[in-house]
């Protein structure tokens, strides 16, 4: 039996990276697909696996679907309405600009934390190329400072879909993630802020895309520090708040149910678009639609990835591969090792963090006590190896790698031999804090 799920999970792992990274499949389809054909090679029947499938999809739409909406919407308001832009300039002005890289890597984590990550750099990407105009010299570590820190923030904080859905999966609330996950990615972020200030002289690349334009562009006036700030903000005071009275309550048998919402991804997110609804009067009223479409479609899209990633998930629990694998992996003593390679392995073969980290939750829940995590903290600390994991070598097979090298204005050359680079540094930065870490605990 324990040759069979052997065979099994390898070959799902390599069909995964084959199906996605290598021949474009689409990912849905691929994961959806792959659990089918693992729950009926373990033995189910085709009505079990069936059932396994829906209720995987059902169970994840049901955990972080809202969350992916909202979070799309949160985006799509600060992009439209110029915060994102405004909110960058104010910190460029403060910073100065002789000190603009390590300015833009601060700020990519400030507004990566409740936008997406190609959201943010393409929101951002028209003040970059305005920087680099007046500095040269230092389009690539401008490009790769920001890139790197969205990134970060993307792969190891909620409310980003991989992370949380990943938590979700094993028994973690996101508000207690955030603290921990922040830490990580600023450690992250610096790392890709090194790493570019390491090109800073590189040779200026030729535009390659003629049509990014600043999408703001068409706006006469920006909104204020204050009000562009604030939904930024808000769900990340939210969260903390809500791990903060859960750490006090703990001992209370009876929590107090009015403070229930605080530390929901949802609730929180939610807030923030309350604090971002006064921006819509700066937005044309025909636009409003067009960006609630925008973040409508994109928000699907994530959401039926993730949901697929929930398939797979609930047949591997299945499987329960944990009284077959515990016993090897108690003895071979390769802890933090084990979700950090395999998370690494997945985003490096198929490109999607958000899927690494998600089949790499699905895979190793059961098999967590046997590599030595049982504490609601150790397995944060294996939820974050899983993260950092899941941004090593970001490369042609990543969207988020072309973003950055179309409207970043770097030929692909370029882009590979900087900001690939700089993911594979931030990676193994963050793997080996953490495994520090827990090796002190």
């Amino acid at each position: 039996m324990m040759w069979i799920q052997g065979l099994l999970l390898l070959g799902a792992v390599s069909a995964i990276a084959l199906l996605c990274g290598r021949w474009r499949w689409n990912a849905f389809f691929t994961l959806v697909g792959i659990a089918a054909v693992v729950s009926l090679g373990n033995g189910f029947t085709p009505a079990e696996a069936l059932q396994q499938i829906r209720r995987g999809v059902g169970q994840t739409v049901e955990r972080i679907g809202l969350l992916i909406v909202l979070g799309a919407t949160l985006g799509g308001l600060l992009e439209h309405s110029g915060a994102a832009v405004a909110l960058a300039r104010a910190v460029l002005q403060r910073t100065g600009h002789h000190r603009v890289p390590l300015a833009l890597s601060g700020l990519g984590v400030v507004i990566g934390l409740p936008i997406f990550c190609d959201v943010g750099f393409l929101v951002l990407a028209g003040l970059v190329r305005s920087l680099a105009n007046q500095a040269p010299t230092q389009r690539v570590s401008l490009v790769v400072s920001l890139a790197t820190a969205l990134y970060a923030v993307h792969c190891l904080t909620p409310p980003h879909p991989g992370i949380t859905a990943a938590a979700s999966t094993m028994g973690l609330s996101a508000s207690a993630v955030l603290g921990p996950g922040i830490a990580m990615a600023i450690i992250a972020a610096a790392v890709g802020w090194g790493t570019a200030c390491y090109f800073l002289v590189s040779p200026v690349t030729a535009p390659t895309a003629p049509e990014a334009t600043e999408r703001n562009g068409h706006q006469t006036a920006l909104p204020s520090l204050t009000s562009a700030l604030l939904p930024v903000v808000v769900p990340v005071v939210w969260l903390a708040a809500g791990a903060l009275i859960q750490n006090l309550s703990a001992a209370e048998e009876q929590p107090n149910a009015r403070l229930a919402l605080l530390g929901e991804p949802a609730a929180a997110l939610a807030a923030g678009i309350l604090c971002a609804l006064p921006l819509l009067r700066r937005m044309p009223a025909l636009q409003h639609k067009h960006w609630l479409d925008d973040a409508f479609t994109r928000s699907g899209h994530i959401v039926l990835i993730t949901a697929a990633g929930g398939a797979f998930g609930e047949v591997i629990k299945a499987m329960d591969i944990g009284q077959t694998f515990g016993p090897v992996l108690a003895a071979s003593d390769l802890s933090l090792i084990v979700p950090f390679a395999l998370a690494a392995l997945l985003k490096t073969a198929q490109g999607s963090a958000t899927v690494a980290v998600m089949t790499t939750a699905g895979i190793l829940l059961p098999l967590l006590p046997a590599l030595g995590f049982h504490q609601p903290g150790q397995q944060t600390i294996a939820l974050l190896a899983m993260g950092a994991g899941s941004m090593f070598v970001s490369h042609a097979n990543d969207s988020y790698f072309w973003v950055v090298a179309r409207f970043g204005n770097l030929d692909t050359t370029t882009a590979l031999h900087t900001y690939t680079l700089a993911t594979a540094a931030m990676s193994l930065a963050a793997g080996l804090t953490l495994y520090l870490l827990w090796q002190c605990s």
